[in-house]
């Protein structure tokens, strides 16, 4: 493997598994979380942002695999036209 490449799938293992806190939340969920809080349950609200924080993934690990996919057919299809030139 390139070494830009491990490098790049490193970074991307460090962000997925990385542990931060969000404290963002929609208007209903706010809503909810509040009324938790007040009922003295702090579970839901760490929940929600748990939920958040994976919703928020989804759309970069897709990208993330489209673009390896793409990369992967590209090298492939240079290796192929190295290896017709070699003939």
């Amino acid at each position: 493997m390139n070494r830009i490449v491990k490098i790049a799938l490193l970074v991307v293992v460090l962000v997925v598994f990385s542990s931060v806190d969000a404290d963002a939340q929609c208007a209903m969920c706010r809503r909810i979380v509040e009324s938790n809080i007040t009922d003295g349950t702090a579970a839901v609200g760490k929940n929600l942002n748990g939920a958040i924080l994976y919703l928020m993934a989804i759309p970069y690990v897709i990208l993330a695999s489209l673009a390896y996919i793409f990369y992967r057919n590209i090298r492939a299809k240079r290796q192929e036209e190295q290896a017709m030139g070699a003939k």
